[in-house]
Parts: C-alpha cells; sequence; structure tokens
C-alpha cells in the first residue's frame, strides 16, 4: 500500500487553504519539520501529481506550489479521488501514527 506521511498531508492542507505557496512560505508554516523533509514532501507530491508548480512571473527564479485540479490523481499508481484525498487530510488531525499507511487511514475512518 502507500504511505502517505503527515508531513504530506500538512502541506497538502496548507496549499488547500488558498492561494499558492513558495517553499519559503510553506517552510516557515511548518517549523516542527526540518527543511529537508520539507523539499522531499514537495517533490513526491509533484511527482505524484497532488500538486502543480507556478511560475513566479515577477522574479523566475522562485515558484509557487497550488494543489492539482483533476478530480482523479494517480498517487503512486493507484487512482485517488479529490473526496479520498480530503478523506486523508481530514484523517490527518485524528489519532493517526506519522508512518499510518493508506489501508490503515480507511480503517480509521470507517471506525
Amino acid at each position: 500500500m502507500t504511505d502517505v506521511t503527515m508531513i504530506n498531508l500538512k502541506i497538502l492542507r496548507l496549499l488547500g487553504e488558498g492561494d499558492s505557496k513558495t517553499p519559503s512560505q510553506i517552510i516557515v508554516k511548518l517549523p516542527e519539520h526540518s527543511k529537508k523533509d520539507i523539499k522531499y514532501s514537495i517533490r513526491r507530491l509533484r511527482e505524484k501529481g497532488l500538486i502543480k508548480v507556478i511560475p513566479n512571473l515577477l522574479d523566475m527564479r522562485r515558484v509557487f506550489y497550488q494543489l492539482s485540479e483533476p478530480t482523479e490523481v494517480s498517487f503512486e499508481g493507484v487512482k485517488v479521488k479529490q473526496e479520498e484525498l480530503s478523506l486523508f487530510m481530514e484523517l490527518s488531525n485524528s489519532t493517526i501514527t506519522p508512518n499510518a499507511t493508506l489501508k490503515d487511514m480507511q480503517t480509521a475512518a470507517n471506525v
């Protein structure tokens, strides 16, 4: 099964609050995580198609990140609907361990 980490969920929730954010803004909003871990998580979320890159037209050295628009995204070869992704983000507020798998989260949602 796919591992969904708490840092991934925090980044998705942060980007889901509205406007796009730069990597620096994300790092400032998540001080409990290291810069390296946040950058790695952003890269993995981009690879999975969950977030997309928006160029900063005022400063082309920097980029913005925002949530992807499609109704269905690929999450390590598994099709995940936006509703399920929302459920995972909602569950991140619960008492799920940081290394919980997708199956663990689905089980917690049914309880």
